[in-house]
């Protein structure tokens, strides 16, 4: 599995200026939960990009496994440098590119996905830049994790650096305001900061991030289990987090079934979470369709299916 690449940087002030809101200090804000089984993940990716950007609630998406095996890319991954393609195509692996950036990631039946869209005025309060926001999740899966192992995030990055338009306004690699391609290609030339969670030195979950100056998601492809056969469909990585050490995908990753005492308490506890920070109601993929459908902002559509 890929490591977690951040591509997006936040809106201007100082990096971890902000404290993260403490539980019970205020009315909890509420979220969305949308619990999914086996749901195609081409389709789960592109109504997260739906919500995130049409929308201004705030949104849990939990997928409980991906019914037909795909490799997904982060937006400026290049099959040709993280795909074995020729495999890809004798497994009859579709190879998807997303919205965010990250590392790239072989799904099936056997991952977990969970995704946080968080309205910032409405979310944790934890500033809108990647690392503070990588470690307020690392304190959001710490209950989740911790009884179970040596649970920590792994950096596999730099931290990313501020970009800014004339005139000094920050921008993110897709901001709500533009999306022009020499902006993107500014921002994709920078240094970004990523982590995975880990186990020690072994990783079990990958991630990738999206943050505005409004909002913020952060998605996570959790490894229940893997087939050693679906990962010769990805290559070694040209370039990889000093942790891995050069060790192989089999060697490098764990399995959460190895750790964790069943995928129910697995997602039982996930649940749980969310109900310490937020106030949870759950919702069905048709009202989830229907809020993207009535939003009022930008519906751009960039996780795609790409051609081996």
């Amino acid at each position: 599995a890929g490591g977690g690449r951040t591509e997006a940087v936040s809106q201007g002030g100082e990096e971890g200026g902000k404290g993260q809101r403490r539980r019970g200090s205020m009315a909890k804000s509420p979220i969305s939960v949308l619990k999914l089984s086996r749901h195609c993940v081409f389709d789960l990716l592109r109504l997260e990009e739906a919500l995130l950007r049409t929308t201004r609630r705030t949104w849990c998406i939990i997928n409980d496994g991906v019914p037909d095996p795909a490799v997904v890319m982060g937006i400026s991954g290049k099959k040709e440098n993280l795909v074995n393609v020729e495999e890809t195509k004798r497994q009859g692996v579709k190879l998807i590119k997303r919205f965010t950036g990250g590392g790239t990631v072989v799904l099936d039946h056997n991952s977990i996905l969970v995704s946080l869209i968080c309205e910032a005025k409405h979310g944790p309060e934890v500033s809108l830049f990647p690392r503070p926001l990588m470690k307020w999740t690392e304190t959001f899966y710490q209950p989740v994790f911790g009884p179970h192992g040596e649970f920590r995030l792994s950096e596999t990055g730099k931290t990313a650096r501020r970009c800014t338009a004339p005139g000094g306004r920050a921008l993110s690699a897709f901001d709500d305001s533009t999306h022009s391609l020499s902006v993107l290609l500014l921002l994709l030339t920078r240094d970004f900061f990523c982590s995975d969670y880990t186990f020690g030195e072994r990783k079990f979950g990958g991630n990738a991030q999206y943050i505005s100056k409004s909002r913020w998601l952060h998605h996570t492809s959790f490894l229940w289990d893997y087939d050693s056969e679906k990962m010769r469909c990805l290559k070694h990585p040209p370039k990889e987090p000093v942790y891995r050490e050069k060790r192989s995908h089999e060697d490098f990753i764990l399995r959460l079934s190895e750790t964790m005492p069943s995928r129910g308490a697995f997602l039982d506890s996930v649940q749980d979470q969310l109900r310490e920070y937020f106030d949870p109601h759950t919702v069905t993929l048709e009202q989830a369709r229907s809020a993207a459908d009535r939003g009022k902002g930008p519906a751009l559509k960039s996780t795609k299916l790409i051609d081996l």
